[in-house]
């Protein structure tokens, strides 16, 4: 779900790609050494970093939030079921192929009747069809052998693979700004470190979050503070709002059997249940 700590990580990760375009080991776009993280400076951390000249950059939400709730409560989907295996029918034979990896699940129409298998994590596609024969067995006679798996009296064979994605819903929105601070030890650090980082949230229309929700991301301010006093500091601000929908995710698992039970009969005593698979 993406909310007020995953748009914080969403600014702080824009900021530290912009900062280290090459990743965090190699040298920062100014030379400088940079502190980045959510939340504000702790002060000791703070004079101790200044006095170092590793500039601090801290992403804190500001007062004011506005309620922008307006879409249906609809689910969507957000990732589609990832399915790597695959079963192919020639005859009384079921051949599987691809590769193992969960969530899966495996489905076979024996004459009508269901028989499911959820693959585990470790199996391979010959303990795969020997599972899938050993729940056959129960029934009518059935063998495995390596990836493949018989069932000699069969009249009919289906077979199925399903895997599991997931669905998102916006349950609320709202509008909120947030203050990058750029605390350094001089006016040139700040300038040098404070400019790129501004351009790249002005030039990023939504802000993609961690759920794969985006929030909407908009210029407001860019205030200056300096302080010369017992230690030197010299800030600027970039105060940039973002409107972003608080998300509900949840995980769906592809049907691959569908179960009808009917009961009826002249009498209640008489009554049977009867069961189709399709």
């Amino acid at each position: 779900m993406a909310d007020l700590s995953d748009v914080m990580n969403a600014l702080v990760a824009l900021v530290d790609h912009t900062l280290y375009p090459n990743g965090d080991t190699a040298p920062s776009l100014t030379g400088a050494t940079f502190r980045i993280y959510p939340g504000e400076p702790v002060p000791a951390q703070l004079d101790a970093d200044l006095a170092a000249g590793t500039i601090n950059v801290s992403v804190f939400p500001l007062d004011g939030e506005i309620n922008t709730t307006r879409f249906p409560k609809d689910w969507h989907q957000a990732t589609p079921a990832a399915i790597t295996l695959a079963a192919a029918v020639t005859g009384n034979t079921v051949t599987l192929s691809g590769t193992v990896s969960t969530p899966q699940n495996l489905a076979l129409l024996v004459d009508g009747k269901a028989y499911v298998h959820g693959v585990a994590a470790g199996e391979t596609l010959a303990t795969i069809a020997a599972a899938l024969a050993a729940l056959v067995s129960a029934d009518q006679p059935a063998t495995a052998t390596g990836a493949a798996l018989t069932v000699p009296g069969a009249h009919m064979i289906v077979a199925r693979v399903g895997g599991a994605g997931t669905s998102i819903r916006e349950v609320k929105r709202q509008l909120r700004r947030f203050r990058i601070s750029f605390w350094c030890a001089d006016p040139n650090s700040r300038n040098a470190a404070a400019a790129p980082v501004d351009v790249a949230l002005a030039t990023t229309n939504f802000l993609t979050l961690a759920d794969g929700s985006a929030g909407r991301l908009v210029y407001h301010a860019s205030p200056l503070i300096d302080k010369a006093e017992t230690t030197a500091l010299y800030r600027r601000d970039l105060v940039y709002s973002v409107e972003y929908g608080t998300t509900q995710l949840e995980s769906d698992t592809e049907i691959v059997v569908l179960q009808e039970n009917f009961r009826g009969g002249s009498t209640p005593a008489a009554a049977a249940t009867v069961t189709f698979n399709e």
